[in-house]
């Protein structure tokens, strides 16, 4: 009996193991060829107009096998994710790289780096992604600073400074006025008839945080100057310089100086004519030019062979 049984349990297990052997080929066997998806993630152009920052991703991806009766499942993998911090020159069209990041403990997809502002020879960076591997979203959140002359990319924890101070940081709060690393800070103010209003904090060079005002709207800055519009129905003028309030006024026609529109706050003069961007429906950088007041995209053609 015992002969017979294991004939039996070999004749039952054989053909179970070579259709697993089988199901395991025609996995390999078929699985999708690599698709290379990188392509131009960030950009910014320079206040010199003439050079542009970017971030470009390369990315490999091998899509997964969806399960069937004669298939298992098999996901998808990132084979490659290497990002490259760069700057182009738009003259000459020569591109150097300046620093290269690959995957250290992030959930492969959902990190990134992108340009958040440029100011002279400085870049301000954001890293984020999602290290838990369950929300897939960015949710954890890193500042740095990059030397266009040296690309040497050096952590600045700008977001720990405001939430040590009991703020709440709210992303794309933050206005670069200039290289030393001075910045306005919006907090949205919260409570009952707060809508839309805020306190504009000065973050010095030094780290050093003070109230501009409270219960206020930002409007713009220019020449060293931030300009805001108070609760009391004031429109006001902060000098960096003096530290203090120049100027105050109900009626903005008493200052010829007033910005006309309003602005992000970049360091220098923005050109309102000329811009460098990507788009999700491009993997090359876009350079946009205004026309008729509306911005016309170009692609340029740079080649993404150095980026390895």
């Amino acid at each position: 009996m015992r002969a017979k049984e294991l004939i039996i349990r070999l004749v039952t297990l054989i053909p179970t193991a070579f259709l697993s052997s089988a199901c395991f080929a025609l996995n390999h066997l078929n699985l999708p060829k690599p698709q290379d998806r990188s392509h131009f993630a960030s950009a910014m152009l320079a206040p010199d107009r003439k050079t542009g920052v970017f971030v470009f991703k390369r990315e490999i991806y091998r899509p997964g096998v969806d399960g069937s009766i004669f298939t298992d499942y098999v996901p998808g993998k990132y084979l490659k994710e290497v990002y490259f911090l760069g700057v182009y020159d738009l003259e000459t069209g020569k591109i150097k790289i300046l620093n290269q990041q690959k995957n250290k403990g992030w959930k492969p997809g959902t990190w990134g780096y992108a340009i958040y502002d440029v100011c002279q020879d400085r870049a301000l960076i954001t890293e984020c992604g999602d290290r838990e591997a369950t929300s897939g979203k960015c949710n954890h959140l890193t500042h740095y600073w990059l030397d266009l002359k040296t690309g040497k990319l050096a952590p600045f924890p700008i977001k720990n400074e405001i939430e040590r101070r009991g703020l709440e940081f709210i992303p794309y709060s933050l206005y670069l006025l200039d290289a030393e690393g001075t910045f306005l800070i919006r907090i949205p103010d919260k409570g009952p008839n707060k809508s839309g209003a805020e306190t504009l904090w000065l973050r010095s060079s030094a780290a050093e945080y003070e109230v501009i005002a409270n219960n206020a709207a930002y409007y713009g800055f220019q020449n060293t100057q931030i300009y805001f519009h108070s609760a009391d129905r004031k429109w006001s003028i902060y000098s960096i310089e003096q530290r203090r309030i120049v100027w105050s006024s109900n009626d903005l026609r008493s200052d010829s100086n007033w910005p006309l529109q309003r602005s992000k706050g970049l360091c220098g003069e923005p050109n309102k004519e000329t811009m460098l961007t990507v788009t999700m429906s491009s993997p090359h950088l876009q350079l946009g030019r205004m026309v008729n007041r509306g911005w016309m995209l170009y692609e340029i053609n740079i080649d993404t062979s150095v980026f390895k």
